[in-house]
């Protein structure tokens, strides 16, 4: 699996045309990603069987996306 997040990580990066130095944040987003989808093996995502709540799908941006912060007061 160490293998897979680190190939994964420099895909997202090169793919977003990010600096290396942000290769955590590409780790703890593919981390969520897979943890998230169905596996065969399990009959389930890994998520689901540790209780937590689903991943909305609607929700998840492409790594690396511009967004505006909004705070509020």
């Amino acid at each position: 699996m160490n293998l897979t997040l680190l190939n994964d990580y420099r895909t997202l990066l090169k793919a977003a045309q990010l600096p290396d130095n942000l290769w955590f944040y590409a780790i703890q987003f593919s981390t969520i990603i897979r943890n998230s989808v169905y596996n065969e093996t399990i009959k389930s995502s890994p998520r689901a069987i540790a209780a937590q709540s689903g991943l909305d799908v609607k929700t998840i941006l492409p790594f690396g996306q511009p967004v505006i912060a909004h705070r509020t007061k």
